[in-house]
């Protein structure tokens, strides 16, 4: 047994919470949640070789006030430098410190509710309970992004009894430290929070990350399911087994037995059946700890690392089968509206698949776009235009040397998914259509069921 493994019992958490991507608990107790931030770093604390903190002051009412604080565990040996930027009534702070002094950190917080920065203590007060994601590794969710599996605590910070929202004042441009066009900026881009994120509260935030192992790469051929693992030294390879689950549709579903690691650290399970959902987590054999997790098909965030190869022989027999209410044809990427219109209705129906490069009778023409370029503005136009976020798995592929390009549409798990400017649709036969009142009702009523 490792004296550094995480420990599950210590966390608090079920094992369902621990391999459940973004599932938030929330306690009435906000100091019991601070005992399983301390106690998970102490059973852990060989882990860690020190402990980073940035926070900002605001002083817009003539008193300093914490705006934001994230504290960070990170192992290996480049931590650093401490340093303070003055912008006159705005203060970035970069603390870097032993575990020890973090844990004493930790401790001043959950005791006084104050945190030591440019040599004063500063009290602050907890809005609400405290809350905690799993974030699997690679995954873009709440203010992060994660390239380690890692636990994440959150909690508002005010004063009377209110959470105030990041001020998007301007600041000042001075020699010598960093220009931000404004203290909203400077929190995101100081914290290292995602580039993405336009608006927030102040927050206070807690990362731990796991550095045993996770899962680089997810790759689904067919129905064959590789895992790829990466680790950082602190387990072995007979140490840590791969689980898979599978299904498609409602009727189908599957389970691995433990799957251990070969050559490369590289698992692989065959079900019976080609899935339309996947979950694989990777377990630690000494501790039982669910490790990290991905996901194909479900709602498991920006998640990187998951790849879909659809063999050849399935592309023609999918293209021999014609448009339907799963696949569409289209002979290039230039007629954006056309595409979003079924990504949407794909998303609000029961997923699909678009083929890019064959036209309507199924004849292959190739995509022989900028095929990097072509997925990065159709990525965009889909966030930028699809109302929930819809996040397809695109893969360039080959028919008879020919290129073309699939667009792998999930069923949502949120509808009803909106198109900016032109509504709902809604997948019927191998047509795109605008909903209509008596499917809305429905799609709401079984979205209130299931809350």
């Amino acid at each position: 047994m490792h004296s550094h493994q995480f420990s599950t019992t210590t966390l608090k958490i079920t094992a369902s919470l621990c391999i459940s991507l973004c599932a938030e608990e929330t306690v009435s107790d906000s100091k019991n949640k601070l005992d399983d931030i301390l106690n998970l770093i102490k059973v852990n604390q060989k882990q860690y070789a020190f402990c980073v903190i940035r926070a900002a002051i605001d002083n817009e009412q003539g008193e300093e006030e914490l705006s934001f604080c994230r504290i960070d565990f990170q192992t290996g040996n480049d931590r650093p430098a401490d340093a303070v930027y003055d912008y006159g009534n705005f203060k970035l702070i970069q603390k870097s410190v032993g575990i020890e002094d973090a844990i004493g950190i930790l401790t001043k917080i959950k005791e006084h509710n104050s945190v030591h920065l440019d040599n004063k203590d500063l009290k602050f007060q907890t809005i609400g309970s405290i809350g905690y994601y799993f974030i699997p590794s690679d995954t873009s969710y709440a203010l992060i992004e994660t390239e380690w599996p890692t636990h994440y605590f959150y909690f508002g910070i005010g004063r009377n009894g209110g959470s105030k929202q990041v001020s998007y004042r301007e600041l000042p441009a001075k020699p010598k430290i960093p220009y931000y066009t404004t203290k909203m900026q400077a929190v995101v881009d100081f914290a290292g929070l995602r580039s993405d994120i336009s608006n927030m509260y102040s927050e206070m935030i807690v990362v731990v990350q796991d550095f045993r192992a996770k899962i680089k790469e997810l790759t689904l051929t067919g129905n064959e399911l590789n895992v790829e693992v990466t680790d950082s030294g602190f387990l072995k390879a007979d140490e840590i087994i791969v689980k898979f689950y599978c299904k498609r549709g409602d009727e189908k579903r599957q389970y691995s037995q433990d799957v251990k690691l070969k050559d490369n650290k590289m698992a692989r399970f065959v079900p019976d059946f080609e899935p339309d959902f996947v979950d694989a987590v990777i377990v630690d054999l000494t501790s039982c700890d669910t490790i990290d997790k991905k996901s194909f098909g479900g709602w498991h965030g920006r998640q990187k690392g998951v790849v879909i190869r659809t063999p050849q022989s399935h592309i023609t027999e999918i293209i021999a089968k014609g448009e339907s209410s799963i696949v569409e044809f289209k002979t290039s990427l230039r007629s954006t509206i056309d595409i979003l219109q079924t990504i949407v209705s794909f998303a609000n129906t029961e997923g699909g698949m678009i083929i890019v490069g064959v036209d309507d009778r199924g004849n292959p023409r190739g995509f022989y776009e900028d095929g990097e370029a072509a997925i990065k503005s159709l990525t965009g136009l889909i966030h930028g235009n699809c109302d929930p976020v819809i996040e397809p798995k695109i893969e360039r592929a080959q028919i008879n040397g020919i290129p073309i390009l699939i667009i792998r549409i999930p069923e949502g798990k949120d509808k009803p998914y909106i198109l900016a400017d032109k509504g709902i649709y809604i997948r019927e036969g191998a047509s795109d259509r605008q909903i209509d009142r008596r499917r809305l009702n429905e799609m709401y009523e079984k979205k209130l069921s299931r809350h």
